[in-house]
């Protein structure tokens, strides 16, 4: 494993996982690293195509992230606030949702030009988490959120597309890019 861009608040892992299973157990040590500094841990997870196991992903990482004493929201983009919402009112009542892990759903991705991710991400970022968002986050005492940890997944059937732009080098968008050789999968 190398350690990779310093994208955002955190230095993240930029790993290539050569499994689905591998792909669970590293992010879920780098959302659990990422906890101990703050409660609210926001993860975006995209694939190379439909039926890649993106959800299939994002319902592993939740289960071990609810059995470490995370409260998880498995969520798109348009539902967010409302996600947001639901979980500072539980945690104003539970010690069990102090903190908080987001899983957002957004969708394909390709291959990118390597001097283009953090324009990529930024972008991205912008869409996800819209200005009344981040207010709403700031006025709750969560300061300046944004996406933790981009989780990148696809199978040897569905590669990441690299689009033939000359000899730029490219890369994919994700902290950590799983390739999910058993398909599994239930999408």
């Amino acid at each position: 494993m190398e350690k990779g861009r310093n994208i955002g608040e955190y230095e993240h892992l930029s790993v290539e996982c050569d499994s689905f299973q591998e792909g669970v157990l590293i992010a879920g040590d780098q959302i659990e690293e990422i906890s101990s500094r703050k409660d609210l841990v926001l993860v975006v997870v995209e694939g190379s195509s439909q039926k890649v196991g993106k959800t299939t992903l994002g319902n592993a990482i939740g289960r071990r992230m609810v059995n470490r004493g995370m409260h998880v929201i498995h969520c798109g983009r348009l539902l967010l606030g409302a996600a947001l919402t639901s979980w500072m009112m539980s945690r104003r009542f539970s010690e069990a949702a102090k903190k908080g892990l987001v899983i957002l759903q957004e969708g394909e991705t390709s291959m990118i030009p390597s001097n283009q991710v953090e324009e990529y991400r930024t972008m991205k970022e912008d869409r996800i988490i819209t200005h009344d968002i981040r207010k709403y986050l700031e006025m709750a005492g969560f300061g300046n959120c944004g996406v933790d940890l981009w989780l990148t997944i696809y199978t040897p059937e569905k590669p990441l597309f690299m689009p033939k732009d000359g000899n730029e080098r490219l890369v994919s968008p994700g902290d950590i890019t799983i390739c999910n050789r058993g398909s599994v999968n239930d999408e």
